[in-house]
């Protein structure tokens, strides 16, 4: 399949220092092909779930089912009718990825295994809740989990809105859970149960209004960033945290599998940048009592009436908790910034430096919370090496209207043509603290603030003039002296030298947006009606359905209505220089279905 020769070509071109690190590479391409939903589409394989069963077998309709394979919990993917072997199912092991084919009576022999775990799991719970045997009790009272000395675990939550995902947590010990808010312990709580605060829910972000869901950027976001709940300490509903780090490749790909809106997706982000902060926090800075010592363990949770697992979660300083952990998420990168970091990652994975919480609350006592030190936390160093891709500060690129010191008039009134509105508060913090450096190794930021300058003033004096011919004159001119400046100030930024905490890479991102706003209002306000045929028409194509585009997202069709909506939005039909039409010539439609649609879907 195409997609697949993509894929490969991909992982071949990829920078390797070593001949083990090219061998992982090709692996890793093998294994995205064998899973990756456009090369199953591309070969025959069908990877949507229909809305009914199809024949006596089921055919598509399987698709999303759950099974034991190898004893091994296995995921199906997508259906093919082979004319050799008739239906076939291909499946994938949720442990490890690996996928494997299946025929009719092995995914039934599959199903039937996974049902009948299922009905042994329910049949156990209800011999707890009806009181059972004390073995059964026992068991499942020194059930543990690797990694509980660290707090962080994966959880099923018990609202059913969760769509059972698993779904990181932290484990609360037994201090925190067996006090109630009058002050005595609780004695008649269930020993099978702990308390877990979930991190970044997704299924609590109910929609209140259409006004709140307006200033918001998801809906998923709505809710609270931590839910307490009680869960039953069993295999099912407890699993290892994974992620010592977080790399957003393996979060996408882990993400694809739970079924979930994309729209979730910055929430799950969200979720796990807090699961490896407190993670990382207590491998550190919270001793361990009882981390590999199951004995005293189990005897501390018998003495206070408790799970094993409360015992040994550990205990979180309230400072940690109480953090405004809402304010950090919001300035951390949005998802959608990711694209653009890797086009400049070189082929490396994408990765995200872990929120220092030590650090955090080192600067908020003394003599750092007076400002007088700037001490700087070799943890934070190492993790902004250069093999760690850190975005902008801010979510978005947030308009400015501030003026900077010698680079924007105080008094300008106009806002629209402000500095601030093409750079972002992060560019216009870096232009203001080098207008006065003396250092020649890092004034060039200050020299590259008024090269932007000065093309904003240049835009604005050729958009004062009224006449037609004057701005066509210029625009060719202009727009390859946007060009020209956004590769110098490229360049600048790599002679410079970036201040600590900052990687080069941001700047660069950040310096491109910026002359990209400058690059579309010039082609604004240059245009005029000698440029083009002053129509604007809305094509159509059937062809758009399930392809990737550059920030990896899924295209698909659109209707005609919708479509045209979205075209009046941009200014067809409303502009001068944009009509809209509503038919065209049979030459037109040719050119755009032999021509213009085959070049975008190469």
């Amino acid at each position: 399949p195409p997609m697949a020769k993509k894929i490969m070509a991909y992982c071949l071109q990829r920078h390797a220092e070593t001949a083990d690190q090219r061998l992982q590479f090709i692996l890793d391409g093998i294994r995205r092909i064998s899973y990756d939903p456009v090369v199953l589409n591309q070969d025959g394989w069908t990877t949507k779930k229909s809305e009914s069963a199809q024949g006596a077998l089921g055919g598509a309709f399987l698709i999303g089912r759950r099974i034991i394979w190898q004893r091994y919990e296995a995921l199906v993917i997508a259906f093919v009718r082979d004319e050799e072997f008739g239906c076939l199912w291909k499946a994938v092991w949720v442990e490890d990825l690996d996928t494997f084919d299946l025929e009719a009576d092995e995914l039934k022999d599959a199903m039937k295994k996974w049902d009948n775990k299922q009905a042994k799991l329910k049949r156990n719970q209800g011999s707890r809740s009806s009181g059972s045997s004390g073995s059964t009790r026992t068991f499942n009272k020194l059930f543990s989990v690797d990694g509980i000395e660290n707090g962080i675990i994966l959880a099923a939550p018990s609202n059913k809105a969760s769509r059972g995902v698993m779904w990181p947590a932290r484990v609360r010990h037994v201090v925190e859970t067996s006090m109630t808010a009058a002050g005595t312990v609780r004695r008649n709580a269930s020993k099978n149960l702990i308390q877990v605060v979930f991190l970044a829910p997704f299924w609590n972000g109910e929609v209140s209004s259409a006004s709140k869901v307006a200033e918001v950027k998801d809906q998923y976001s709505l809710g609270p960033l931590f839910e307490l709940d009680r869960i039953d300490a069993t295999a099912s509903n407890i699993q290892k945290y994974p992620f010592d780090s977080l790399s957003i490749e393996q979060l996408q790909s882990s993400f694809r599998f739970l079924g979930l809106p994309k729209a979730v997706f910055p929430r799950y982000l969200d979720s796990h940048r807090l699961a490896v902060a407190l993670k990382s926090y207590a491998k550190t800075h919270i001793p361990k009592v009882y981390s590999h010592d199951d004995e005293n363990a189990s005897a501390s949770a018998s003495l206070t009436e408790s799970h094993i697992l409360s015992v040994k979660a550990p205990i979180y300083p309230q400072v940690v908790l109480n953090l405004p952990y809402d304010f950090i998420l919001n300035k951390l990168p949005h998802p959608s910034e990711h694209a653009t970091a890797a086009s400049l990652s070189d082929g490396n994975s994408i990765c995200e430096a872990t929120i220092n919480i030590d650090y955090i609350v080192r600067a908020m006592s003394p003599p750092e919370c007076f400002g007088k030190s700037k001490h700087v936390d070799p943890v934070v160093s190492t993790a902004l090496d250069t093999n760690t891709a850190i975005l902008s500060p801010t979510r978005e690129a947030k308009l400015s209207s501030e003026t900077i010191d010698g680079l924007v008039n105080p008094n300008e009134e106009d806002t629209t043509w402000a500095l601030g509105s093409f750079a972002s508060n992060f560019l216009l913090d870096l232009f203001e603290s080098n207008s006065n450096n003396n250092d020649l190794s890092s004034d060039g930021f200050a020299h590259i603030g008024q090269l932007i300058l000065s093309l904003i003033a240049k835009l604005k004096q050729i958009a004062s003039e009224s006449d037609d011919g004057t701005k066509k004159r210029h625009s060719k001119t202009f727009l390859l002296q946007c060009i020209r400046v956004k590769g110098h100030g490229e360049e600048t930024i790599g002679l410079c030298r970036a201040p600590i905490g900052i990687q080069k890479k941001t700047i660069v991102i950040e310096w491109r947006k910026t002359c990209e706003r400058v690059y579309k209002r010039a082609i604004y306000v240059l245009s005029h009606k000698t440029v083009g045929n002053g129509i604007t028409a809305v094509v159509t194509d059937s062809r758009c359905h399930g392809h990737v585009t550059a920030n990896g997202a899924f295209e698909r069709p659109v209707r005609i209505p919708a479509a045209i909506q979205g075209a009046r939005l941009a200014g067809a039909g409303l502009k001068p220089n944009m009509l809209l039409i509503t038919k065209v010539e049979d030459s037109y439609m040719s050119l755009a279905e032999d021509d213009i649609i085959p070049k975008a879907h190469k």
